[in-house]
């Protein structure tokens, strides 16, 4: 097996294999890697051993998911390993929830696990999501949101006449997508390759994840 130290500028120069995929482990985490497949999807991989078995847990995909927050979740699940769980078969558990896992559900889920531990103003995260998005999705499995779905919306807050507010709906979706990414509860987001839904100016420019406080505090402009 291929092994280098993991960079992020490493990992943007694989080229995808003629055929089936190809992996590189890194030398600073036993068993993290990152594989990428024919068709130029990066993924970060786990492999570890369990009751004498070899295990492979898939941590998500880059550049959605970063490459440091990669290797915190392959140490946490190391740890886990060590005190006797699975991670991988505790995914799968995951994955056959999300079958049924209605948005509502996500919403809540996001604002109680997320939200309110990283975020004061956690209320600007839930009043946004139930005033845009949970009337239309409140009852839709989180696994057949579409793009077409996130644009509707988009453009509805648009038409209305409320530009910034459509690009900050648009970064906070995009977190909560993410965040059920990072959490193993979709494999892709409906966020994925797309753009802010109006163009950049000074007062209106979307935020990145971590300037979400900002986002929040915001908002009640756009009541």
């Amino acid at each position: 097996m291929a092994k280098d130290t993991l960079t992020d500028l490493k990992i943007k120069k694989l080229k995808p294999p003629a055929k089936g995929q190809s992996e590189i482990w890194d030398n600073k985490l036993p068993g993290f890697g990152v594989r990428i497949t024919s068709k130029g999807t990066t993924s970060f991989v786990l492999l570890y051993r369990f009751e004498g078995k070899s295990r492979r847990l898939t941590l998500g995909r880059y550049p959605i998911l970063s490459l440091s927050a990669a290797r915190a979740k392959a140490h946490e699940a190391l740890v886990n390993i060590n005190a006797g769980g699975d991670p991988a078969s505790a995914k799968r558990h995951t994955n056959k929830l999300s079958d049924t896992l209605l948005f509502h559900e996500l919403v809540h889920e996001f604002i109680e696990k997320y939200a309110k531990r990283q975020n004061k103003t956690w209320r600007e995260a839930e009043r946004i999501l139930r005033r845009d998005f949970l009337p239309p999705w409140r009852n839709k499995r989180i696994d057949q949101i579409t793009r077409a779905d996130v644009n509707k919306i988009l453009d509805a807050i648009i038409d209305r006449g409320a530009p910034s507010g459509a690009n900050h709906c648009f970064a906070m979706i995009r977190r909560v997508f993410n965040w059920a990414i990072e959490r193993g509860l979709i494999e892709q987001s409906p966020c994925a390759g797309m753009k802010r839904p109006t163009k950049d100016i000074s007062r209106d420019r979307v935020l990145t994840d971590e300037e979400l406080q900002a986002v929040w505090k915001t908002a009640d402009q756009e009541k």
